[in-house]
């Protein structure tokens, strides 16, 4: 009985595949199975924006305050602008994605 049903659920898959197959032409194949996806670009600057945007926070809060709470200008500075650079390049890469 098992041998039965296995042998139609066989049968009812390869029937099913092959209408597929038939309904799916070269190119619209070729589109459904794209290696990447068209906005790639975009969310690599996203995924970088984010991760400068993270780690200018992470240089702020390590050396732009010292151990007796005083204020660094130089690294503050240059974590502001790693912290505004990553923003701007995450927010541009997000607004494209969509």
């Amino acid at each position: 009985m098992i041998g039965r049903v296995a042998a139609w659920a066989a049968l009812v898959g390869v029937a099913a595949g092959a209408v597929i197959a038939r309904t799916l032409t070269d190119d619209s194949l070729g589109a459904a199975i794209s290696p990447m996806p068209a906005n790639a670009g975009w969310i690599g600057c996203a995924a970088l924006g984010l991760f400068a945007w993270v780690g200018g926070a992470v240089l702020f809060s390590r050396r732009a305050i010292t151990a007796k709470d005083s204020f660094c200008a130089r690294p503050a500075g240059l974590a502001g602008v790693i912290i505004a650079t990553g923003a701007v390049m995450w927010l541009a890469g997000i607004k494209e994605m969509w």
